[in-house]
C-alpha cells in the first residue's frame, strides 16, 4: 500500500492537483466535482485508504466507500452523472 504521508493536494490558479510525493497522479479544474469523484476513486484503486483519499479531498471517508462501490457497480458515468457530495461545489 502506497505511503498515505505521500497523499498531498495543491490547489493553484483554479486547479487542484493530487500527488503522492512528487508524482503527480491527477489534475482538474478545482469546480469539477467529476472529476473529484473520479479522482477519489483512482486513488483507492490504487491502494490509498478511504481515510486517507477523503482527507486530501474533501469528502466523509463513507462518501469515498460509496463513490468506489458507485463505480465498482456502474461504471465511470455514475460518478459523473451525481453532484450529492459534501464538499461538491
Amino acid at each position: 500500500m502506497p505511503c498515505p504521508h505521500d497523499l498531498h493536494r495543491l490547489d493553484a490558479g483554479g486547479e487542484t492537483v493530487i500527488f503522492a510525493g512528487s508524482v503527480e497522479l491527477s489534475r482538474f479544474s478545482e469546480d469539477d466535482a467529476a472529476m473529484r469523484h473520479v479522482a477519489a476513486v483512482t486513488l483507492r484503486q490504487l491502494g490509498f485508504s478511504g481515510k486517507d483519499v477523503a482527507a486530501v479531498l474533501g469528502f466523509t471517508p463513507s462518501y469515498v466507500a460509496t463513490l468506489r462501490q458507485r463505480a465498482l457497480r456502474e461504471g465511470t458515468a455514475a460518478l459523473v452523472a451525481r453532484r450529492d457530495a459534501p464538499g461538491d461545489r
